[in-house]
């Protein structure tokens, strides 16, 4: 299994959204419960340097990779899930 990154914002719709897709999917299915995501808030005044780099939120790094920026639909969320897992 590899790292699980989600860079977001506290307060963005598109964050929060997909945190709470990828706990209903935890919750659903015993081996995506295994994932531990690592969560960066991304945060301009904390001077983040996540928050420059990464304009478009959340972002989704696997192993240090970004592998999607942006709104996630539930079938994102489990492809994301399943490429931690592999």
């Amino acid at each position: 299994m590899k790292k699980l990154e989600i860079i977001y914002r506290k307060n963005e719709r598109e964050c929060n959204r997909a945190l709470s897709l990828i706990d209903a999917l935890k919750e659903e299915n015993d081996t995506y419960r295994l994932i531990e995501p690592v969560l960066t808030e991304a945060t301009i005044e904390t001077g983040t340097p996540d928050a420059e780099q990464y304009f478009i939120l959340p972002a989704f790094l696997i192993a240090g990779e970004l592998i999607h920026q942006g709104a996630i639909t539930e079938e994102d969320a489990k492809n994301i899930i399943n490429k931690t897992l592999e």
